[in-house]
């Protein structure tokens, strides 16, 4: 698994595992603290990129490739391209 990019407003998105002997997890935590409403119409840039490999064999997939210009969002893997914008949408 792999998060090329990441960012939600002024908070670091950042990876937490755990387990509790039965189960195992991980995330990508975007916030943390108290509860509190977020308005992402209100975020300066808000976009996650998420890529999950599945393999065969023991070869290392290749890797996903972002760029970000302006307010879009590019990824490359392989042949698959995929462009998003950084800016959630609608009414501010």
């Amino acid at each position: 698994m792999e998060v090329p990019y990441a960012v939600f407003g002024e908070m670091q998105p950042r990876w937490e595992s755990g387990g509790d002997g039965k189960t195992s997890w991980l995330d990508v935590v975007l916030h943390e603290g108290p509860e509190r409403e977020i308005n992402l119409a209100k975020l300066d840039r808000a976009v996650l990129a998420v890529a999950l490999k599945f393999a065969t064999d023991d070869g290392e997939a290749p890797s996903v490739i972002s760029a970000v210009r302006s307010d879009r969002m590019k990824l490359r893997w392989e042949n698959l391209d995929v462009e998003v914008p950084t800016r959630p949408t609608g009414p501010r």
